[in-house]
């Protein structure tokens, strides 16, 4: 027997056109209400794999890390220093340094203690370090300048320069540790720097340095 359906049919109206029939009771309670719900509901033409790039921002922040990449990895007139990215250095004089026993702290003007105290007790962290032991002084600025330009270029912001106490120098020059030290609160790097502290001493104590670096350029939104 055929069965005819009615002009108030659900299964059959034109939005729910090539779906089966369901059979049975429940069956036709579930598939009344499914096909009523899909009402108006039209197929979507063309491919329907949809394949999409990165967000935008996304897009546009590995742009300008790379453009950051890009200038810090050519170097100035061929010399085999890293150019830091804008900014004059501050000196000196941008900076309030203390000085206690083997222990050390500098702020940038304007950085409160607060952010000195977590920084020294190793509270934000360490992202990236790097170990100066046995370097040259000039060794020592090429080593720091490079460690601190790449920080910058991949957005890091707390990092461990590993410099030693200084107990078997010669004496006829300053300690790598004085030298991290004038690095870091004068010129080119002094410009990129906003708070260092020596570290704890589950993180070398007075023979390594805990460093809290501005934002790159790249990264700073308009």
């Amino acid at each position: 027997m055929t069965k005819r359906r009615g002009p108030e049919d659900p299964y059959h109206r034109g939005d729910a056109r090539g779906l089966a029939h369901p059979s049975g009771s429940a069956a036709d309670g579930d598939a009344a209400v499914f096909l009523a719900a899909m009402q108006g509901v039209a197929r979507l033409k063309g491919p329907r794999r949809v394949v999409s790039g990165p967000p935008p921002a996304a897009t546009a922040q590995a742009a300008r890390r790379a453009a950051v990449v890009e200038r810090l990895a050519r170097g100035a007139g061929g010399s085999s220093r890293a150019v830091l990215p804008g900014g004059e250095p501050p000196g000196w004089d941008a900076f309030t340094v203390e000085v206690v026993g083997e222990t050390w702290t500098a702020r940038a003007n304007g950085i409160d203690r607060k952010l000195v105290r977590k920084l020294g007790a190793g509270q934000l962290g360490v992202e990236a370090r790097i170990d100066l032991h046995g370097r040259s002084r000039e060794e020592t600025m090429r080593g720091l300048e490079r460690f601190v330009a790449q920080a910058l270029a991949a957005g890091q912001r707390a990092v461990l320069v590993i410099h030693g106490r200084g107990l078997h120098s010669s004496g006829d020059g300053p300690t790598l540790r004085d030298v991290v030290r004038e690095a870091l609160t004068g010129g080119p790097l002094g410009a990129h720097v906003l708070a260092c502290s020596s570290a704890p001493p589950a993180l070398g104590g007075p023979g390594a340095t805990l460093v809290w670096l501005r934002r790159a350029p790249s990264e700073t939104r308009p």
